[in-house]
């Protein structure tokens, strides 16, 4: 509904009457009745402007006073469109103070100054209240046709703003809302990917414990032997040993799948060793390559090789890595992985190698783009690397290939310590 409410600000009531001529259709509503009649009949419609547009008039004689109705209006959400103040309003504030008291409460009304310019002029009135596109100039005595064009402009003006500020808020709840959206259905899609690279490492993991538990189930029945036969305490101690040893790997594993089963997000960012980042990740798949007979081999860095990290989600990122490595070289004549490091001032780089043939220029181009993959159907979602990225660019690092290899080598730079304000970013 248009707003057409005005306030007038003035100490001579006669004013208040010259603007209720303007502004105010005189008719009463029997007169309204006739007119409609005979615009039905006749179809001719004599009204004047001023009758046709129905301005809501309120007067204030004090600034004061005007301040109050300004703020008690827009509380209750019935704000005027447009004040018309007079300068001069002894013996209260004058109406550059009370607009400037308005505009601190309710800054988007729209204002006309009614001056002869004898208290401030044109320069002190801005000084004041500053330039603003809501401050019009009326000077006295003025004309009943400006103070209508004026009076019709700026409500219309001021409706045109709140209907933009409405429209721009709703775009905003609308982005809002899709963009949430987009971050659940991002979720569910990284955790579908997750949910796929738990089911192909599987069978490796399969393997991995299954070796261990045979070695404790032979150990257990020799150590049954032997104390059945004879107490050979070496040989028992040597096999409790091994038994405990094979139960810690298994152990290993189960934290690894434990670890890259969490999300990661919400964790802090921790100093942790590049040593300790690749053996948590090898755990859960190392078995897989070597049944395949990929050859995996790893450049261990020094024990005091560190990056601040999100220890949960760089794990995930290097297992997508060696995933995706298994699935392009497992029926190739040539397989092998390798992983190096490389320990720089102030961050590491770790660069993942395949025995590949390296990764087609067109394809490098799109590689990292949500939803692509070179895979065939049903063996990726072609969000791993795009995922991975993310990830990486979270912990204010870089991800790319090394366009110089012959072979698919994938390169990942972190920062030993991260900038302030890091520990805020997520990356689902």
């Amino acid at each position: 509904m248009t707003n057409r409410r005005i306030l007038v600000v003035d100490d001579n009531p006669d004013l208040h009457l010259d603007f209720k001529k303007i502004l105010k259709s005189s008719e009463n509503e029997e007169e309204k009745r006739l007119k409609n009649a005979a615009l039905a009949l006749f179809g001719e419609d004599k009204t004047s402007l001023a009758q046709k547009i129905e301005f809501e008039l309120d007067f204030a004689s004090q600034g004061e006073e005007a301040f109050g109705k300004v703020v008690a209006a827009h509380e209750a959400g019935r704000p005027y469109a447009l004040l018309f103040v007079d300068v001069r309003m002894p013996p209260g504030w004058d109406g550059i103070t009370t607009i400037a008291k308005i505009w601190e409460k309710v800054p988007c009304t729209e204002v006309v100054i009614c001056t002869a310019y004898t208290d401030y002029s044109f320069e002190e009135v801005l000084s004041k209240l500053g330039v603003s596109e809501r401050l019009l100039f009326l000077k006295k005595p003025f004309d009943s046709v400006e103070v209508l064009q004026i009076a019709i402009a700026q409500t219309k003006k001021w409706n045109l703003e709140q209907s933009n500020i409405k429209y721009s808020e709703g775009l905003e709840q609308e982005v809002e809302l899709r963009t949430k959206e987009l971050d659940q259905e991002r979720a569910r899609s990284v955790n579908g990917a997750k949910l796929m690279a738990l089911g192909e490492m599987a069978g490796g993991i399969a393997h991995e414990i299954n070796n261990p538990l045979t070695i404790i189930q032979q150990n257990a029945q020799l150590l049954s032997e032997m104390l059945e036969e004879k107490m050979d305490f070496t040989a028992i101690q040597k096999r409790t040993k091994k038994i405990i040893e094979t139960t810690e790997r298994i152990a290993k594993i189960i934290r690894g799948l434990r670890t890259f089963s969490r999300s990661g997000d919400n964790d802090p960012f921790d100093t942790v060793t590049m040593a300790q980042l690749i053996e948590q990740t090898l755990g859960m798949c190392r078995e897989k390559f070597k049944v395949q007979d990929i050859m995996l081999t790893v450049d261990n860095p020094a024990p005091s090789t560190t990056v601040e990290c999100r220890q949960v989600q760089i794990i995930q990122v290097l297992l997508n890595l060696l995933n995706n490595s298994y699935d392009a070289i497992e029926k190739n004549a040539e397989r092998w992985v390798k992983i190096e490091v490389a320990d720089f001032v102030d961050h590491v780089e770790l660069a993942l190698t395949d025995s590949g043939c390296g990764i087609p220029v067109a394809v490098q181009e799109k590689i990292f783009q949500p939803f692509f993959t070179t895979k065939e159907v049903g063996r990726g979602t072609g969000l791993g690397l795009s995922i991975s990225r993310g990830i990486i660019e979270s912990h204010q690092g870089q991800f790319w290939i090394d366009k110089q290899s012959k072979n698919t080598r994938f390169v990942i730079s972190l920062n030993k310590k991260l900038a302030p304000m890091a520990e805020h970013k997520n990356v689902s």
